[in-house]
C-alpha cells in the first residue's frame, strides 16, 4: 500500500541534468539543442526551439545568456538575443518554407529586431513577412 514507485536512471542513463558549465536549465536545453541540430541539421524544429530559447532569455525568464550577456547594457543584450533568435527562425523558415509557424516566428523576430534597432527597413521586411504568413 505505501510503496515507492519512483523511477531512477539505470546504469549509463542520464538523470536529466545537463553537464555543461553554463547556468540554469535553459542553458542546458540550448546546449542540447545545439548538439541535436549538429547531428540532424535538417530538422527545422531544432532551429525553431533554439529561437524560442533566445526569445525566453530576452523576456527575462531566466539567467542571462552567456554570449550576449557580456554587455551590461540592457538594449545591447536584448538586441544580441533578437539577432540570434531571428537567425534560428530564419533557418527554420528556410528548412520548411510551406510551414506557417516558422514563417510567423521569423516575422515576429524581425519586427522585434526592427523595434529594438529602430530600423525602418527591417520593419518593412517584417510587414512583408507577416503578409506572407
Amino acid at each position: 500500500m505505501g510503496q515507492d514507485h519512483r523511477i531512477s536512471p539505470g546504469r549509463g542513463e542520464s538523470t536529466g541534468r545537463h553537464s555543461t558549465d553554463q547556468k540554469g536549465p535553459i542553458a542546458g536545453a540550448l546546449a542540447s539543442l545545439q548538439t541535436a541540430a549538429s547531428l540532424a541539421p535538417g530538422v527545422f524544429v531544432y532551429s525553431t526551439l533554439q529561437g524560442n530559447v533566445y526569445t525566453a532569455y530576452s523576456a527575462g525568464a531566466t539567467d542571462r545568456e552567456a554570449e550576449c550577456g557580456v554587455t551590461n547594457q540592457q538594449l545591447a543584450y536584448r538586441t544580441c538575443l533578437a539577432h540570434k533568435a531571428r537567425s534560428h527562425y530564419r533557418q527554420a523558415a528556410r528548412q520548411r518554407p510551406m510551414e506557417w509557424r516558422p514563417q510567423l516566428a521569423l516575422a515576429e523576430s524581425t519586427l522585434t529586431l526592427a523595434s529594438l534597432e529602430q530600423n525602418a527597413q527591417q520593419a518593412s521586411e517584417a510587414t512583408a513577412l507577416f503578409r506572407g504568413v
